[in-house]
Parts: structure tokens; C-alpha cells; sequence
């Protein structure tokens, strides 16, 4: 039988392109080799500590591992666990406040809600429009709880990062320096803290906030800027609070002084949308991670002992997972104390793939090139093809989360990084070369 030239081209082609296939394609074991030299022996991940471990999202088999039974600080990746806990015992609504009356007056107490006058997420909240409601007068119960977690450092006070935490927070615990369209001068929130702001000509690089109380120093250049939105933490204290009560809900607020025990508290309820989940995971929300570990604690036990949360955990939640952490101590990763195994992380990640879904799950998360933070890294693709928590202090970086590959395989993961001199985007961009390898052969 003889073919036309036209065909034995096509024929030779067809047998060309199934050739180069063959020989891109890897096996099993050239896949570990790979992994091994690019994971193991990597110059950049060798300059530090590093583990990481590859699991099947269906089965949990282990793909690939490499120190992933070792303890490493893991920075933000604790939400994770801030997350799976919170949505274990909130479900999907929260404690806005606490109320009962007292004749005419309405007694308050908070239950670590985050959103009452939040300067993103306050239109979420429950709590201004029923107080707002009441006609006399309101009076407030404080509770005191320590501003920081454990291990915090203290000298971030002026940093837009780390906010003091509360039983009953106030927008955001944070002083809000933004720019109104058609104002001339920016709005400043709690509106009762605008004269604490003083505008300064000079080295005033952005807002400056003293260590001690609620004075702060604004740029000029960046007072009248038209996109200003910086924030920095308040000192909180009763009295504040009362005030910036009084400012915002234009009511009659006052401190009690005698003990509440004597009344019978309701909850407020309101729901715990994804929006908030959302921003706590893919922006990695500092603040709210604090404030809802805070609600969880008190939804548990009616009181705000973070040590009897973290007691109920180890003995319950994590311990039915096997995923009992040598130490945790605060619902944001601020603190050097706290200490996970990869293996840990992707055992918790798999448990919430099958709690919520794989869809989900990617909604919750940073998406690799489009959301959050790794919106620039991960984008080498047309799709996203990773959906993870990252996680960054001083020569820290932690990454764990859903991996997709080309096959539409779903595979979790968990990198974590310890003490590495220099910048993190060395690491990410070796990150970003092995998960690509993964998403192309797996």
C-alpha cells in the first residue's frame, strides 16, 4: 500500500509529537529524583530551615516529604486553626453583645465581635442599629483581657498590623486616616479622636503614633493625598471606649461601676458571613483572627480564657484529627511561640476540603496571580492553580494550602520556612517553580 506525501508528513508528525511526549513525560520515580534535588537540595531553601510535605486531597497519601514531622514557627498560618476552630463552634452566626435592661436603661457587654463600627465591615454589624434603637440610656460593662498575645512584640504599636484586642471592639481598634470624595480634608476615625490628629510639614514619613495614649502625627503631603487609607492601633482603655460609644451611636453612654453579675444576659446574634472569613484568610487580618478566637472562647465557655480554648482544642477538635501542636498560643501567628509541622497543616487543610468542599475551600483562600497575598506570585498559568494561607515574619515564611494540577488532581500542601537571612521573595519564587512542577506532573 503506498500514501500520498500529505499523509506520510501528518504520519510522521503524529509519531513526532506522541515521541516528545513520551519523553516529557516523568515516572513516578524521576518525579522524586526531581523533587528531591529541587526540594532537599535547594541553595535557596538550604540558606534556612525548610519542610515541606504533598498529600492527595481524597486520600491523604503522601506524595512527598521532606521534614514534614519537624516543628517550625508557622506566622499567619495559624489561622488555619484560628479558622477551623471558629467555624467548629460559631458556625455561621456570632454574639454581636450581650444585653438585659435594667428599667430604662440598656446594659451592653461584649462578646469579642469584631465588627461594630469596623471602618470596612461595619454595615455587617448587628449591634450599632439595635443600640441606636434604644431611646435612654446605654451602659457599658467592661471586660479586661491582655491587649497582646503572647510573645507579641511590643514595638509594633505603630504599625497597621497589630491592633489591641477587646471584648468589645471599636472600629477596628484602630485610628482610620482616609480620603472622602468631594471633602478637602480627610475623614478621621472614631470621629471623637479628630483632634488627636496633628498635621506636621517635615520628616513625618506617613501617620506616627506615640507608644503611650491616642496622639498621632500626620504628613502633610499625605494628610491632603487623595487616596489616603492608613491605620494605626488605638490604646484602648473604658473610658475610650465609652466615648467612641457616645460618638457613634449619638446615645447617652456611660460606665457601670458595679458588678454585672446580677443580670441575665442575652446574645445578640448576627451572622458570620464569608466576607469576614474571607478578608481574616486572604489578606491575613490580624485583628480579625484575634477577635473571632476571642468569640470562639467566650461562645465555649461564656468567658474570654483563651487557655481553656486552646485546653478544649488539644482534648477535642485536634486531638481528632491527631493534630495536637506542641504549642499555640494566639489566633494570628504574631507570636514566635507558636509551633506547627507541615504534616499538621495539611492534615488540618484536608479535614476543611472535606468539611466545606474544594469550592469553598478555593473561595476562602488567596488564589495564586489574582487574590490576596499571592495575588503576585503563582500566576505563570491562565487559571489559578493555587489556593493557600501564606505566612511571613522576620526571616519566617510559611505557605500552605491546595495545589490543582493540570490533570485536575487536587493535592494539599504546606511549606514552611524558618530562619533564613534576606527577603522571603527568593523563596517564593523557588515556591512557585516546584508547585508549577507539581501542578504539570502529578
Amino acid at each position: 500500500m503506498s500514501y500520498s506525501p500529505s499523509v506520510l508528513c501528518l504520519l510522521f508528525a503524529f509519531i513526532s509529537i506522541c515521541s516528545l511526549a513520551s519523553q516529557d513525560a516523568r515516572s513516578p520515580r524521576q518525579i522524586r529524583e526531581w523533587l528531591d534535588e529541587e526540594v532537599v537540595r535547594n541553595e535557596v531553601f538550604n540558606e534556612g530551615f525548610t519542610g515541606f510535605r504533598l498529600v492527595d486531597a481524597e486520600n491523604g497519601s503522601a506524595l512527598f516529604d521532606w521534614r514534614g514531622s519537624q516543628f517550625f514557627t508557622p506566622a499567619s498560618n495559624v489561622k488555619l486553626l484560628t479558622f477551623y476552630l471558629a467555624t467548629e463552634l460559631l458556625a455561621d452566626s456570632m454574639t454581636a453583645i450581650y444585653y438585659d435592661y435594667s428599667g430604662d436603661t440598656l446594659e451592653i457587654l461584649g462578646s469579642g465581635s469584631p465588627l461594630l463600627f469596623h471602618p470596612e465591615l461595619g454595615d455587617l454589624d448587628a449591634a450599632a442599629p439595635f443600640m441606636r434603637n434604644h431611646p435612654g440610656v446605654i451602659r457599658y460593662h467592661h471586660r479586661e483581657i491582655s491587649r497582646y498575645g503572647a510573645g507579641w512584640s511590643w514595638d509594633d504599636y505603630n504599625y497597621g498590623y497589630v491592633y489591641e484586642r477587646s471584648m468589645l471592639p471599636v472600629y477596628g481598634n484602630r485610628l482610620t486616616l482616609r480620603s472622602v470624595a468631594g471633602k478637602s480634608e480627610p475623614e478621621i476615625l472614631p470621629p471623637n479622636l479628630a483632634d488627636s490628629v496633628v498635621v506636621a510639614d517635615g520628616d513625618v514619613s506617613a501617620l506616627v503614633k506615640r507608644e503611650k495614649g491616642n496622639k498621632f502625627t500626620a504628613a502633610l503631603r499625605l494628610y491632603f493625598y487623595k487616596n489616603t487609607n492608613v491605620q494605626r492601633p488605638l490604646t484602648l482603655s473604658p473610658q475610650l471606649i465609652v466615648a467612641t460609644l457616645r460618638a457613634g451611636l449619638q446615645r447617652e453612654v456611660i460606665l457601670a461601676t458595679e458588678s454585672g453579675d446580677s443580670l441575665e444576659w442575652r446574645a445578640l446574634k448576627q451572622p458570620l458571613p464569608d466576607t469576614v472569613l474571607q478578608i481574616m484568610l486572604q489578606k491575613s487580618d490580624n485583628f480579625l483572627a484575634e477577635q473571632l478566637l476571642l468569640s470562639a472562647a467566650d461562645a465555649l465557655s461564656g468567658q474570654p480564657e483563651l487557655e481553656a480554648l486552646f485546653a478544649f482544642s488539644r482534648d477535642s477538635l485536634l486531638a481528632e484529627l491527631e493534630l495536637l501542636p506542641r504549642q499555640w498560643v494566639d489566633g494570628s501567628g504574631l507570636s514566635r511561640y507558636n509551633q506547627f509541622t507541615p504534616r499538621q497543616l495539611t492534615q488540618l487543610i484536608r479535614r476543611v476540603y472535606f468539611n466545606i468542599g474544594p469550592a469553598r475551600t478555593k473561595k476562602l483562600l488567596a488564589a495564586g496571580g489574582e487574590s490576596g497575598t499571592i495575588r503576585r506570585y503563582f500566576g505563570q498559568y491562565r487559571e489559578p492553580y493555587v489556593w493557600a494561607k501564606s505566612g511571613s515574619l522576620r526571616n519566617v515564611l510559611a505557605l500552605s494550602g491546595l495545589v490543582e494540577t493540570k490533570s485536575g488532581r487536587l493535592l494539599v500542601f504546606s511549606f514552611l520556612h524558618n530562619n533564613f537571612p534576606g527577603k522571603s521573595r527568593p523563596h517564593y519564587q523557588q515556591m512557585e517553580r516546584i508547585l508549577g512542577f507539581v501542578r504539570d506532573n502529578f
